[in-house]
């Protein structure tokens, strides 16, 4: 292993760093009839809505971020 990479593990695992790299935000998707898809990225959430979008069918539904269980201390 190069000394470049050894740094770059060492610092992702430093819990100090500020060159460490923020957690991805998660989203629950409830849709109209229930069903909950947990577990969605910003992105996931964005291509939803455009796909209900596209093909005219958008009904009520709610994206609620998830709480971060996994935090750093």
């Amino acid at each position: 292993m190069t000394p470049d990479k050894i740094d770059e593990i060492e610092t992702y695992n430093d819990p100090n760093s500020c060159y460490r790299p923020e957690p991805v935000a998660l989203y629950t998707l409830t849709l109209p009839d229930g069903t909950q898809l947990m577990h969605q990225t910003r992105n996931d959430v964005i291509a939803y809505v455009q796909d209900e979008l596209e093909f005219g069918i958008l009904e009520d539904f709610k994206a609620v971020r998830e709480e971060k269980t996994n935090e750093f201390i």
